[in-house]
């Protein structure tokens, strides 16, 4: 793989919150076509990462990067999904899916095709 095939590029990345450090020091790439799964124990930092990743926390060191840029929501697809209590009960599974590019108010026909794709995904196809 070639350098242009980097869609994530996270270098030295660094958080704590006041004392507790949570993150320290992590670097990897992600290649275009690659899956990436975070997972650990409960309190180990798997939530402050995503939230850094996400923009949502700035970083106390290091940087992230879309696709060669610093990480923006507003300009890159972005997304992640909450463990639990995340889902809006009187939703159907495809609507609760759908959700989130309803509200960065891509096409439908983007959201349907896109839909269709995560659920196929993950064998909930109709």
């Amino acid at each position: 793989m070639n350098k242009n095939d980097v869609i994530l590029h996270v270098d030295h990345m660094c958080k704590s919150f006041g004392d507790l450090q949570v993150l320290n020091d992590v670097s990897f790439d992600v290649h275009r076509g690659e899956f990436l799964c975070i997972v650990g124990p409960t309190g180990c930092g798997k939530t402050t990462f995503l939230n850094c990743i996400t923009g949502l926390y700035e970083l106390t060191s290091g940087q992230i990067l879309v696709n060669g840029e610093k990480v923006d929501t507003k300009k890159h697809n972005i997304a992640y999904i909450f463990q639990e209590y995340s889902t809006m009960s009187w939703l159907t599974v495809e609507e609760n899916v759908a959700f989130g590019l309803k509200m960065k108010r891509k096409p439908k026909d983007v959201i349907d095709r896109e839909v269709a794709e995560v659920l196929e995904m993950v064998g909930l196809t109709k």
